[in-house]
């Protein structure tokens, strides 16, 4: 079976210490996911995204384009903008998002004899480690497999929406240069993304009030 080459950004959304919450407010927590889940759906659909699955409490979303960043990085803030969610005493739904531009592999596929599509590649897996390893609470991730970076959208994205970018790079070999992009640049070992290619990466925080 032969995958089709698709250009796009992938989005990954995760719930921070969901276990522990679902442990802690059973049915509570079933409201509040079921809630979030519809402010999600919404604000993709708004941003031009598709929702290729969910995964638990987890949503998989893909932008198509070249350019499809744009769409998931305004996405990913209309998300943040709405979280967190107040669920009982001190806990909160608070997500973190990740996100990676690139070439993957198409694939239909059947799922309970439905026909879907899915996807496949370093830049799916890439997506993922944004979030799950990049991503703190409350902000979001992005990285750009072989794509060339596009430092002044960043930039201008990032004063729009009053963010701080946190550059984070996982390559071996790590050189800053002197870009009015770096802020709080760090390195970091590229074993930490458990296997896929190390690669610089971008992170928004919402500034301090």
């Amino acid at each position: 079976m032969k995958g089709k080459d698709v250009h796009g950004c992938f989005m990954f959304t995760d719930i921070v210490g969901s276990s522990r919450l679902w442990k802690t407010y059973d049915y509570l927590m079933f409201q509040k996911i079921k809630q979030h889940e519809k402010i999600i759906r919404k604000i993709v659909t708004k941003n031009h995204g598709s929702i290729i699955k969910m995964i638990g409490d987890s949503f998989m979303v893909f932008f198509k384009g070249k350019t499809g960043y744009k769409d998931a990085l305004e996405c990913a803030n209309d998300i943040q903008n709405k979280f967190p969610i107040k669920i009982k005493n001190d806990d909160y739904l608070q997500l973190r998002i990740g996100m990676c531009q690139g070439v993957s592999k198409k694939f239909a596929i059947t799922i309970q004899q439905k026909k879907l599509n899915d996807y496949f590649g370093t830049t799916v897996n890439l997506a993922a480690r944004m979030e799950g390893k990049v991503s703190p609470k409350n902000s979001m991730a992005i990285c750009f497999y072989k794509k060339k970076i596009p430092f002044i959208y960043l930039i201008k994205f990032a004063t729009k929406h009053k963010k701080i970018i946190k550059t984070r790079d996982f390559r071996k070999r790590c050189y800053v240069k002197k870009l009015s992009l770096k802020k709080n640049y760090k390195c970091f070992n590229s074993k930490k993304l458990n296997g896929v290619p190390g690669i610089k990466a971008f992170v928004f925080e919402s500034m301090p009030n």
